[in-house]
This record gives structure tokens, C-alpha cells and sequence, in this order.
């Protein structure tokens, strides 16, 4: 079952463009992840802004 150099090569080459590959792939997941944690924050960010904004148009308007 002695492979040749040649054969042993090829097959660490296939095994190396298969985990490049699975690099590939798990980088651009995660720029998607790190995408929607940021669209997430921007969400958070909004609605606490909102609230923020809300109580103070309360407060406002309770002081006229």
C-alpha cells in the first residue's frame, strides 16, 4: 500500500485545496455574522436612541 512521492504530493495537494477551501467558506460566514452583529448594534443603538428621545419629549412636554 507504499504510495509513490508523486501520489503522496497529489493526494496532500487535494487535502490542502479541500481545507482551503473550508477557510474560504468559513471566513465569508463570518463577515456575514460580524454584518448582522453590526446591523444588530445599529438596531440597539436606535431604539435606545428612541427611547432616549421618547422620555425627554415626555419629560418636555410634562414641564409645559
Amino acid at each position: 500500500n507504499a504510495m509513490s512521492t508523486p501520489e503522496k504530493c497529489s493526494e496532500m495537494d487535494t487535502i490542502l485545496k479541500v481545507h482551503r477551501q473550508r477557510i474560504d467558506e468559513l471566513e465569508k460566514m463570518l463577515g456575514s455574522i460580524n454584518t448582522q452583529l453590526i446591523q444588530i448594534k445599529a438596531c440597539v443603538y436606535g431604539a435606545l436612541g428612541y427611547a432616549v428621545a421618547t422620555q425627554l419629549g415626555v419629560i418636555e412636554a410634562l414641564k409645559l
